[in-house]
Formats: C-alpha cells, structure tokens, sequence
C-alpha cells in the first residue's frame, strides 16, 4: 500500500478537469496520507488496501469535522471577549490571539500588528477565519465524494450477496453519515454525504438494499423524497435511490411530486421523476394519467425530458400507441418552441421501429404544415434528414421504408421552400431537399462521399486530382454541380 497507490484511487472515475482544478486539495490529502502513524505492532492488517484507504478518509473526514468543531467555538469566544474589551490595545491583543488560533505563524503575526494601521483589524480576522470554515467543509465535500466513489468499486468487485452484506457492515459508513444529514454549515456537505451514501447504497444487491439499511436512512430517504423544501439535489437523490431502495413506494413518490408543483428549483426533481417514471412504469395503470400531468407542467425543461425519455431505449410495445399520441401533442401543440423542437429530435432513434414510420410521417405532416417559429423548423428540417440517412444506411426493409419517407417528406420540404414567410427556412428547405436528394441514389451518394474525402483533404488555394475517376463516369455535369453545392452548403472546402 504505498502513495502512489493511494494518488491512483484518489483520482479514480474522477473526471479530468475535476483532478486538475481540486490538484491542490489532492496534494493535501496524500500528504496527510504520508504523514499516517505507522501500525501498531500486533494489530491484525487490513488485507483490502481499499477498505484501508476508505478507513483512512473516513479518519480524515472526522478530524476535519473537529476542526470545523474547533473553529466555531474560537469564534464565538472571540467574539465574546471582542465585545467586553474597553482599550484599543487590549481589542487588538485580541484579534492577534484569534489570528494566531486560526495558524498565523509568527512572522505574520508581526506583519499582523503592523497592518493594523493600514487594513488589519477585525474584519480582516473574521474573513481568515470564514476561509479556513469553508476550504475544511470544501475539503469534507471531497473526501465525501471519494468515500462514495471507493464504497461503489469495493463493492461492485463483491463476488457474491453475502460478500458485500459483509463488506456493508464493514464500511460502517451510516455511522458516520447520518449525523452529517443535519448538518448546519455548507449545504454542500450535507449533498456530498448524502450521495456518497446513495451511491454504495445503489451498488448493494437490490433484494437486500431495503434490510441492510437502517430504519432511521429509511425515513430520511422517504422524508427527503417527498419534502420540496430540502436542498433540491437531496431530493433528486432520494427519488433516484428509491428506485433500486424501495421500488413499490416509487410510484407514490412520482405521484405525488408530479401532482405538485412548486416554484423554484423544483422543476429539478421533477425532471428527475419524469426520468424514472419513463424508465420503470411504461405500462402501469398510472402510467398514462401521470403523463397527463407532465403535459401540463409549468416548466418547459420537465416537458423536454418527458420527450426525451418517453419511449426509453427500447419502446414497449404495449405503450408504443399512447406514447406516440403524446410524441404528436409535444411536437405539434406544446406552447414552447423548445419542447417541440425536442420531440423532433427523437425521431431517428425511433424510425427503425416497425409500426413508427407512418406515425413518426404523421407527426411531420401535422406539425409542419402549422409551425411558425423558425427554430422548430430548422430541427425538424435537420432530423428530416438523419431520418432518411439512418434509413438508407441499413437493411433492405429500412431502404424500403426510405422511399416511403422520402416521398412523404419531400412535399412538405417543397411546400416550405415555396410558401414559408422566413427567407432562412426557405434556404434550410431547399438545402434539406438536396441532401436527402443526394442519399437518395447509391452513385450520387458515392459520388458525393468521394468529393468530400477529397476536398477535406485539399489545402486552401491547391488543387488536387480524384484518384477514382470510374465512380463519375456515368455522372452528368449537372449532378455533380449539384452535389457540389450540397459539399458548399455544409461547409467542407
């Protein structure tokens, strides 16, 4: 178990920005890491260097809490002795002797003194002392957030359920969580120590989650779940962690959240139960009427991920017609431009289905023929093509459905390119209709794959002759101008 190992699980699935922007707070903790106690003599060793390392922060995290402890109390003794003072000199004496308690080393405590006449004082204390509150809890957040990170991995490495009931009783972590739930200071740390807790719990055997944790976790998950006026990320939380924790209260959960709606951050959670409600209950009775409610909820980022997530990864069948009714009314009646603009954008991951072609045709002919704002039909525009580039890139049934769509989305690229009012959605039609003409033919879109190879590859102001010239035998002057400009278009020189 040497440092380097414990810099490596340091860093571990921590994102590489995060370690560069925390490198300063990382160096702090190997080096306090370093400067360990050796073990006593006698003592069995830990034989996991991660439950040794996880036992480590866990000291770390309880010595920071008894310097913020410590901190606190200096504080308010130094602002009870700071009000009894009747001198200059002695009020002085004071915030030196708080300055010194907060780590003043003497030689500051000596340019201390003699900044009292320019800007020293006790504002200036107070603000040091403020610093070193919030770099402790910012260090706590951390260890916090590794602590969850170790918990997950020794887990997940588990080789079976009564493995990790043991390894839960191990790492003894409700301990040292639960009373940092209530903590007053950063709401931060409160996040922090309940989603390092959330995250192992997660990682458990999901028949055994709801009997390995305790009854006290148990009411503050339910507590926090329903309780809007928790930290919003608390509450985001605690609805992810009922699904795998306790899945038949879920349901009661999205209920009510969804029937609710408040002001604020709320519409946070409320993504959240959308998320889960789509993810878990397709199907169920409730199902529909929940979704009747999202329809209508205030916020248009709630509305964004119900179209986001209503058909999940794979569509269940016996919801598909439901959803696609609500697919129509996000596309085509929502009031926000950027609902509908979303519902667009689902359209090729659902195009291969096989009852979605007619329908997902449907939604176009419906939505376009009365949209107006310029941004909806820009999407719908760009997604009009994915659609059919998806369909003429697979089998040969999709080629088939290709044509279908091809033909039906044509008429109304046309219609826009000749009657919209915006010159800009004119442009995008016309400029849709030539790519989708390009994919429509295998040697046009062979043709225009090898122009596009070769001119990316071209240096501005060179020149360069095709390699293949077989592929443009058959080709007129006109088709490959075309193709050029649909090249032009896209921006490739």
């Amino acid at each position: 178990m040497t440092d380097a190992d414990f810099a490596s699980w340091l860093r571990y699935s921590l994102p590489t920005r995060v370690a560069q922007l925390e490198q300063r707070l990382i160096a702090d903790i190997t080096a306090a890491f370093e400067r360990r106690p050796a073990p006593i003599e006698g003592r069995a060793p830990v034989k996991s260097k991660g439950l040794y390392y996880t036992d480590f922060i866990k000291k770390l995290i309880a010595e920071d809490l008894e310097t913020i402890h410590s901190l606190r109390q200096a504080y308010y003794q130094f602002n009870q002795i700071i009000t009894r003072t009747a001198t200059e000199e002695e009020h002085q004496s004071h915030i030196l002797e708080f300055a010194k308690t907060l780590g003043a080393t003497p030689l500051q405590l000596v340019a201390d003194r003699r900044a009292f006449k320019r800007w020293f004082g006790y504002d200036a204390v107070v603000e040091r002392y403020q610093r070193n509150l919030v770099e402790t809890e910012r260090k706590i957040t951390f260890c916090f957030g590794r602590l969850g990170a170790w918990g997950e991995k020794l887990l997940a490495n588990c080789a079976d359920d009564g493995e990790s009931k043991k390894l839960w009783i191990r790492l003894e972590l409700e301990t040292l969580i639960k009373p940092m739930l209530a903590y007053e200071g950063d709401a931060r740390v409160r996040i922090a120590a309940f989603k390092c807790l959330s995250r192992v719990i997660k990682q458990l055997p999901t028949s055994h989650q709801e009997g390995l944790v305790s009854e006290g976790t148990l009411q503050y998950v339910f507590r926090s779940a329903l309780e809007h006026r928790r930290e919003t990320w608390i509450q985001t939380e605690a609805v992810t962690l009922l699904a795998s924790l306790s899945p038949k209260s879920l349901l009661t959960v999205l209920e009510k959240r969804l029937k609710n709606t408040y002001e604020g951050d709320d519409f946070f959670v409320r993504r959240c139960c959308v998320r889960l409600l789509c993810q878990n209950f397709q199907g169920n009775d409730k199902f529909n009427e929940l979704i009747e409610h999202v329809l209508h909820d205030p916020s248009p980022s709630v509305r964004q991920i119900l179209a986001e997530k209503l058909f999940g990864d794979a569509p269940f069948d016996k919801q598909l017609d439901d959803n696609f009714n609500t697919l129509t009314q996000l596309a085509c009646s929502d009031p926000s431009p950027q609902v509908r603009a979303t519902a667009y954008l689902q359209f090729p991951k659902l195009i291969l289905h096989p009852h979605a072609l007619q329908k997902l045709i449907d939604i176009v002919n419906q939505g376009l023929n009365h949209e107006k704002d310029e941004f909806v039909l820009r999407v719908a525009l760009k997604v009009s093509h994915e659609v059919h580039f998806c369909l003429t890139n697979s089998d040969e049934l999709a080629r088939e459905y290709a044509l279908t769509w091809q033909h039906a989305i044509l008429a109304i690229i046309n219609e826009l390119h000749q009657t919209c009012s915006h010159l800009s959605v004119r442009r995008w039609a016309a400029q849709t209709r030539e790519r989708i003409w390009c994919q429509a033919a295998p040697q046009r879109y062979e043709i225009y794959e090898q122009l596009r190879n070769s001119a990316s590859s071209i240096p501005p102001g060179k020149r360069r002759s095709l390699s293949n010239r077989k592929t443009f035998a058959d080709a007129d002057e006109q088709t490959i101008g075309r193709i050029l400009s649909v090249l032009v278009a896209l921006g490739v020189r």
